[in-house]
């Protein structure tokens, strides 16, 4: 909600901008150049809050990994509560290898299409131990199946599918949380690029600037914004650097809020 909040006073930030360049000027292109910086940098502010928006933890699926995952958390709990009912316990081992079957698939998709090969590769070896763990869990349930008075091997199952649960949780929280520090790379990248084209547009614009006041704010708000872009870059570079390193994914995330503010 602090990020959405700072969101919106930067956008109004860019507004009060433009406001002060039109009232500076009246030279057509460099109006022009203002508002199309001023549109990049609009764009670029909204995709980072709609990332924010779209990846807020509010205890709802968010996205086909946390979907599957929800699915097979409660599935799994089922199967538990199930036991001494091998019949159940088996029609639930079905839909927990389904659901476990497009999780896995959603992340070798996601490893093919993934530019950077050390992501790829643990993206596939997440997908290649979930897959492992739902073969396990399938062979149990079809020894529940042949011998459905047999504790042991409703026992063998429960503890499959315990095993197939936490594998999952493992590999789908990973995946989320790279996909989530990736997008808000790419979004600062973009929000950093468009800061810099704003700047520079503004200061073309002040050449044409009559009024001292629309002036004096114009500079004003260029350098709170270009004090904040170095550090925005650096969390990026820190980030993809290190991309396993939690202090380098906070600087990142510290950073942008710090640019939103």
């Amino acid at each position: 909600e602090q990020l959405i909040e700072a969101g919106k006073l930067v956008d109004r930030s860019v507004e009060n901008c433009l406001r002060a360049c039109q009232s500076a000027t009246e030279d057509v292109e460099l109006l022009k150049q203002v508002g199309a910086a001023a549109s990049v940098v609009s764009q670029a502010l909204n995709d980072l809050l709609q990332h924010v928006r779209q990846f807020a933890s509010r205890g709802e699926p968010i996205g086909r990994y946390d979907q599957a995952t929800d699915t097979i958390m409660s599935v799994t709990e089922s199967i538990f509560s199930s036991m001494g009912d091998a019949g159940e316990m088996v029609r639930q081992a079905r839909v927990l290898a389904q659901a476990t079957s497009d999780l896995v698939n959603a992340m070798r998709s996601d490893a093919e299409a993934e530019l950077d090969m050390d992501n790829s590769k643990k993206l596939l070896a997440a997908a290649k131990l979930l897959a492992d763990s739902t073969a396990r869990m399938v062979e149990a349930a079809k020894g529940a199946a042949a011998n459905p008075e047999n504790e042991d091997q409703q026992q063998r199952l429960r503890e499959a599918a315990e095993g197939l649960r936490v594998a999952t949780n493992a590999a789908a929280q990973n995946a989320i949380k790279k996909k989530i520090v990736n997008r808000l790379e790419a979004a600062a990248k973009q929000a950093a690029a468009a800061a810099t084209q704003t700047i520079a547009a503004s200061q073309n614009a002040s050449v044409s600037n009559k009024n001292v006041a629309a002036h004096q704010q114009l500079v004003q708000s260029c350098k709170i914004v270009a004090d904040n872009i170095p550090q925005l870059v650096q969390g990026v570079r820190g980030s993809q650097a290190q991309a396993e390193d939690l202090s380098a994914q906070l600087a990142l995330i510290v950073s942008s809020q710090n640019f939103l503010q």
